[in-house]
């Protein structure tokens, strides 16, 4: 087994952590020293910035798998304490993002897990504008996985 993903430890935890706690304590200063009687803007902000941290993380950040194995023909995912099982052959679509953090997103044929996409943070690069050889050898056997099913359809049929 390999692992194809990095720890999203920073993203998911620390960072929002950080965040939110700079956010709650800037808003409790503005209130307590009567910033907000200068302007009404020390109250709107820090809430109108939470408000878009939490969008930002639910989106990016929270849906992070913690960990992903590679076994050969399958993938062993963790997220949130829960494992699932995903062959490769049911792996629908591969998105990879050049982000910060780079991200893969796998959509996959069964949605009741977790609304049928899993999104991982790939090993760190330095190059990040270079092609990614752990998900382009994901991409190439997700396609030599979903011929050869499609191969032994046909060949029974006849």
């Amino acid at each position: 087994m390999k692992k194809i993903s990095t720890s999203p430890f920073f993203f998911k935890t620390l960072f929002p952590t950080f965040w939110f706690s700079f956010l709650a304590i800037f808003f409790v200063i503005g209130v307590s020293f009567g910033a907000y009687e200068q302007s009404i803007m020390f109250l709107i902000m820090p809430i109108i910035m939470i408000v878009f941290g939490f969008f930002l993380f639910k989106n990016f950040a929270w849906d992070l798998a913690d960990e992903v194995l590679d076994n050969g023909n399958e993938l062993l995912v963790t997220r949130n304490n829960q494992n699932t099982r995903i062959e490769l052959k049911d792996i629908v679509n591969i998105n990879h993002q050049k982000s910060s953090p780079e991200r893969v997103v796998l959509t996959i044929r069964n949605k009741d897990i977790w609304g049928g996409e899993i999104a991982f943070i790939p090993p760190f690069r330095f190059n990040v504008l270079s092609k990614n050889k752990y998900v382009e050898d994901l991409i190439e056997r997700v396609d030599k996985a979903r011929n050869t099913r499609q191969n032994v359809v046909l060949l029974a049929g006849d």
